[in-house]
């Protein structure tokens, strides 16, 4: 995978895939201005991305249940979605590392990003953000 040369032309020429949400559209619109992708790439992003909606869709379903439920016997266990939600993190953290992304893609610092969560590669991504912004603790903010 290479820098893109010219992302508008990439835009156009990579539409997001149908179904997927703004929030996700948005990322795969990102990472396709940014990088040139291999078509096997492309599938990947693909599933990071519908992986994100099903993951905001399980986190949404949750929100309005317990976390706690009564297990068998009726012992206190925690909600099963709780498990299913780590687990597609989890995959969304070894879809990403294949895509071997360099740190300049906002998620580290010289080598290939291999999150070991969703939440730490989310984290890294702002504070690089904020950083190459002027603003935040890297550049003597807030």
């Amino acid at each position: 995978m290479a820098k893109a040369e010219n992302a508008k032309e990439l835009v156009v020429r990579d539409p997001a895939p149908n179904g997927l949400t703004a929030k996700s559209a948005q990322f795969w619109y990102e990472m396709i201005e940014t990088f040139d992708f291999a078509p096997h790439e492309r599938m990947i992003l693909e599933q990071v991305c519908r992986e994100l909606d099903l993951i905001a869709k399980m986190e949404t379903a949750q929100r309005a249940s317990s976390v706690i439920i009564d297990g068998q016997y009726g012992v206190p266990t925690s909600a099963p979605m709780l498990a299913e939600v780590a687990r597609h993190r989890s995959l969304v953290a070894r879809l990403t590392a294949a895509l071997k992304l360099p740190a300049d893609a906002g998620l580290g610092s010289g080598e290939a990003v291999q999150p070991t969560s969703l939440a730490d590669a989310g984290r890294k991504m702002v504070a690089a953000r904020w950083a190459k912004a002027g603003r935040g603790a890297a550049a003597g903010g807030a």
